[in-house]
Order: structure tokens, then C-alpha cells, then sequence
């Protein structure tokens, strides 16, 4: 930085330091946020735009389910509402 002759004050550069950084890094621009792994792996899209998860609890203790119970529990479900903005917002669509 450059002293002014008449006075022992600094001057400002003559290229504003903000402006050359917004210049030079794009600041203007949000930054990419990244990919949420756990829920990538359970939650599908599909061409619509719809989210597609698995069914829980039809893993083990199948004894005491009934069939039709068990036969649901292997159909996808649709996540919808609130947490389906949350669960774009993790997946980064």
C-alpha cells in the first residue's frame, strides 16, 4: 500500500481488493452442496421426480406378520410432503 505525501494516512488500492476476489473466485455464485451417501443409497428417483424408499420391518421376525402384511411390506413407497423437500435437499437435486 502506497502513503499519501501530505499525510501519513494509508490510501486504498487503486483496484479494489473485494471487487478483484469476486472477480477471481466467482464469489457471486452459491457453492455446491454435497451429496448426503446414506440417503442416496435408500431413496431412488424416478423420471417424474418422485422418491421411491423400501419398506422397514420385513427383514426378520416374519413369523407373526400375516401375508398380506409381509406382501406390502415388499411394494416401494412414495415419500412425500415435507421430507421429500428435505430428503432433494440431501440428495442435492
Amino acid at each position: 500500500m502506497a502513503y499519501d505525501a501530505n499525510s501519513k494516512k494509508r490510501k486504498s488500492p487503486q483496484f479494489p481488493l473485494v471487487l478483484y476476489t469476486n472477480l477471481m473466485y466467482n464469489c457471486h455464485i452459491m457453492p455446491k452442496l454435497k451429496t448426503h451417501k446414506g440417503t442416496a443409497k435408500r431413496v431412488k428417483i424416478t423420471k417424474s421426480g418422485k422418491l421411491v424408499r423400501e419398506r422397514a420391518f420385513g427383514n426378520h421376525i416374519l413369523a407373526k406378520k400375516s401375508k398380506s402384511r409381509k406382501r406390502n411390506m415388499k411394494t416401494a413407497a412414495i415419500i412425500r410432503g415435507k421430507i421429500a423437500k428435505n430428503v432433494k435437499t440431501a440428495l442435492g437435486v
